[in-house]
């Protein structure tokens, strides 16, 4: 059925220089690209339990807090009170600093994104019979989406709507950027998402540090997911999980990882537990 949802805010982010990517490289090497992002992202999202992640369209992904599901009332969801907002806002500032572990296939830099959040009301529900989805509409879903487009290289943007009840609840440092003019808006007052405050950063039930050293394992495990898959990628990757410092201290040498992959292909066994997952 489908349903209403009164306040949600909606994040979507995109890679910066994506359409140059593709261009450039193989398109197993953009596959590998957006599968360590979206797998780091993923991570990222899980350590939130009332944020939903609701799709992928190309370079860009969309998630939403504040949709709580039925038969959980938002205070046993944690998430009553527009603490939405910044659930997603906490999310934002996780993944912009998580994805620079990620390389690009074509010159091995960061990959950079841009970010955008806007607050509101928004329907939901499923849509199609074959392969059918879970969607959401309103105007919300159009004004974060302009958030992104609109937004810069690196940085994070959100709505005034956003931003109001971000400085209530004292999360988050915010800098007004002014008005822009967005496609189908108009001219609208918006705000760079800059910080999350000492005090919210305490509060916070993970640790920042530990958090990118898993992104790193996420990162390496596809790297050799991908590589057994497909041999032939070892010559046309650019940046071979042997260069992580983390994974080489881990496995011992680079021709540790190279000879299990071998003995995997093989049909023999492997010492390495994320390389022996390939079975």
């Amino acid at each position: 059925m489908p349903e209403e949802f009164e306040s949600v805010t909606i994040f979507f982010s995109d890679i910066v220089g994506f359409t140059e990517i593709t261009a450039k490289v193989d398109p197993l090497l953009v596959v590998r690209l957006l599968n360590q992002l979206y797998s780091v992202m993923d991570y990222c999202a899980s350590l939130f339990r009332t944020l939903l992640k609701v799709e992928t369209i190309g370079d860009a992904y969309m998630i939403v807090g504040g949709m709580i599901p039925s038969g959980m009332n938002s205070k046993d969801a944690g998430d009553g009170n527009d603490v939405h907002a910044s659930s997603i806002a906490d999310f934002a500032c996780l993944v912009m600093e998580a994805c620079q572990l990620v390389r690009s296939p074509c010159d091995g830099t960061p990959i950079r994104l841009r970010i955008g959040m806007h607050s509101g009301g928004v329907a939901a529900g499923v849509v199609g019979t074959v392969m059918p989805r879970y969607c959401l509409f309103g105007n919300t879903v159009n004004f974060a989406h302009r958030m992104e487009s609109n937004s810069e290289i690196g940085r994070i943007q959100c709505s005034k709507d956003t931003a109001n009840i971000l400085e209530k609840l004292g999360t988050h440092n915010l800098e007004k950027r002014g008005t822009i003019s967005a496609k189908g808006l108009g001219s609208i007052e918006t705000y760079w998402l800059c910080s999350i405050t000492e005090e919210h950063m305490q509060s916070l039930p993970f640790n920042y540090d530990e958090v990118l050293e898993a992104c790193r394992e996420i990162i390496n495990s596809v790297n050799i997911s991908d590589i057994g898959r497909y041999p032939h990628m070892r010559d046309s990757n650019t940046i071979l999980v042997t260069d992580d410092p983390m994974y080489r201290r881990r496995v011992g040498s680079s021709d540790r990882v190279i000879s299990n992959i071998e003995k995997l292909e093989k049909g023999e066994k492997v010492d390495d537990p994320i390389v022996g997952l390939l079975k």
